[in-house]
C-alpha cells in the first residue's frame, strides 16, 4: 500500500516547483557518464503480465536539497528477463532510487488479480538508512528484493508469502566504486515517497 501512496505523491508533485521530469532513451542512458547500473533479474520471478517484449522502461529518482528529478528511461533491454538499469549522472543531483515501471503478476489467492508491484532499490545514504540492518546491501552483492524486515508488511503475510506471489527477484548493484556502496529494498518509514 505504501508503494501506491508513493506513486500518487509522485504524480501530485510533478506540478510542484522543485520537481522536474525528463525522458531518456536507453541507449543514451548507457552511453552517458554515470554511476553504473543496478541489475534486476526476473528470471526466477513469476511471469510479468504487462511485459510482453524484450524491452522494459524504468524510472530513476534523483534528489538534492528539496529538489527532485525523475528520469524515465525508455526501451531498456529485457533479454532473458534481466534489466540492467543504467544510472546517468546529473549535475546538481544525487541518485536516490530506481525502479522498473509498474509491473503486474497474477495471484490466485488475492482479493484482486493481477497484483501491481513497483520494485524499488534505494541509495541508503539518500533515504536515511533502512528499516532494518538485514536489508542493507553492499555494492556488487546480490540480494532478493522480496526479503524484508521482521515486523514489516512482508512479515505479516510471511516473507515466504511475498516470495510465493512474486518468486525471487534478484538485485545486483554494480556502481563504480567512487559512488555509492550501500543499497536497500526497504527505505525507512517516511522516506519512500517522492521528494522526501
Amino acid at each position: 500500500m505504501k508503494i501506491v501512496y508513493a506513486v500518487v505523491i509522485a504524480l501530485l508533485l510533478t506540478g510542484c516547483s522543485g520537481v522536474s521530469n525528463k525522458t531518456l532513451d536507453y541507449h543514451d542512458a548507457q552511453s552517458q557518464p554515470g554511476y553504473g547500473f543496478i541489475q534486476f533479474d526476473f528470471s526466477k520471478a513469476k511471469p510479468l503480465l504487462n511485459v510482453t517484449a524484450d524491452q522494459i522502461d524504468y524510472t530513476v529518482h534523483y534528489a538534492d536539497e528539496g529538489r527532485s528529478l525523475f528520469v524515465d528511461v525508455k526501451g531498456a533491454t529485457f533479454k532473458n528477463r534481466v534489466l540492467k538499469a543504467y544510472i546517468p549522472l546529473y549535475k546538481g543531483y544525487r541518485f536516490r532510487s530506481v525502479s522498473p515501471y509498474l509491473l503486474q503478476v497474477a495471484c490466485k489467492t488475492c482479493h484482486t488479480s493481477p497484483v501491481n508491484i513497483w520494485p524499488t532499490v534505494y541509495a541508503v545514504s539518500e533515504v536515511g538508512g533502512t528499516w532494518c540492518k538485514e536489508t542493507e546491501y553492499l555494492n556488487r552483492v546480490t540480494f532478493d528484493w522480496t526479503n524484508g524486515c521482521k515486523g514489516d508488511w512482508r512479515d505479516k503475510g510471511g516473507i515466504e508469502g511475498s516470495k510465493q506471489l512474486l518468486g525471487r527477484l534478484l538485485i545486483t548493484p554494480r556502481f563504480h566504486p567512487q559512488y555509492l556502496d550501500s543499497f536497500t529494498n526497504r527505505a525507512p518509514s517516511g522516506h519512500q515517497s517522492a521528494g522526501s
